[in-house]
């Protein structure tokens, strides 16, 4: 088997795991077992089970931070008489996801040799970061504030909370992660001597 081949092999095997993952955590949103020839729209219920699935999917590639912000805002709106002061402080929590992008691995990052096998790895990133609105807390609200203002506040929370995990250890846990991943990929392979790094 040329090296060619194995690279092949190693590359197909990465992406026959996520597609096999994806079809078993989604199998009863993708198709319909009492017409096999059916297929329907992908909708995730809400419930545990399914939370679950996709937690663990997600896990298998990557790494999660929670964090949480508070935003206290301010402004003074000038009146013909009086000024008026309006604060409004945002509690906010959310969910940072970091993995690595393997649609960026390809031949050129894997070396074949007999029993030895080296892989480079692109460096982790952050895919997401998720903020469900039941994480969203106004813990204090004074004068006017219209939706549109709270909802630009809203965008800036999340922004910060992405911050944070750049801040945090979580790309160094997902670069963690994924040698790890590959390590035993590569061994259930027959490999002997792997390496696995992250450029």
């Amino acid at each position: 088997m040329n090296m060619d081949t194995i690279k092949m092999i190693i590359v197909g095997t990465v992406l026959l795991i996520i597609t096999g993952l994806t079809v078993y955590f989604f199998r009863d949103k993708l198709f319909d077992f009492s017409n096999p020839m059916a297929t329907k729209e992908i909708q995730i219920a809400e419930t545990p089970l399914i939370l679950e699935n996709v937690k663990e999917m997600a896990e298998l590639f990557s790494a999660a931070y929670y964090s949480e912000v508070v935003l206290d805002t301010s402004r003074i709106d000038k009146g013909f008489i009086y000024d008026t002061k309006n604060q409004i402080i945002i509690i906010a929590g959310g969910i940072s996801h970091a993995g690595t992008d393997l649609s960026k691995l390809n031949n050129g990052n894997i070396q074949v040799t007999d029993s030895s096998c080296s892989v480079i790895l692109p460096n982790a990133e952050i895919i997401r970061t998720t903020a469900n609105p039941s994480e969203f807390i106004i813990f204090k609200e004074e004068g006017k504030w219209d939706a549109k203002e709270v909802q630009k506040l809203k965008v800036v929370c999340q922004q910060k909370l992405q911050e944070n995990a750049v801040k945090s250890d979580l790309i160094a846990r997902a670069n963690k992660r994924s040698i790890s991943l590959f390590t035993d990929l590569l061994k259930g392979l027959g490999f002997k001597k792997i390496t696995v790094e992250i450029k």
